[in-house]
């Protein structure tokens, strides 16, 4: 990761909300994604090699594997 990748993910967790984080591999462009996976919400954070971002949130509710035994 670059320094810039670095700091943006460190903005994140400087919430200090609980979350187990994920980081990917950099593509061909230097780009991440990062993922954020807390009790009842995830983060996806794909992160440009100078820094910037974009960012997704969304709930989790009740895991089902739609499977019936």
């Amino acid at each position: 990761m670059t320094p810039e990748q670095i700091a943006t993910v460190d903005a994140y967790k400087a919430y200090n909300v609980p979350a187990q984080w994920f980081i990917g591999t950099p593509d061909t462009d230097g780009r991440i994604e990062v993922i954020a996976l807390g009790g009842d919400f995830i983060w996806s954070l794909i992160i440009n090699a100078d820094g910037t971002y974009a960012s997704s949130e969304a709930p989790l509710g009740e895991f089902s594997t739609g499977i019936e035994v």
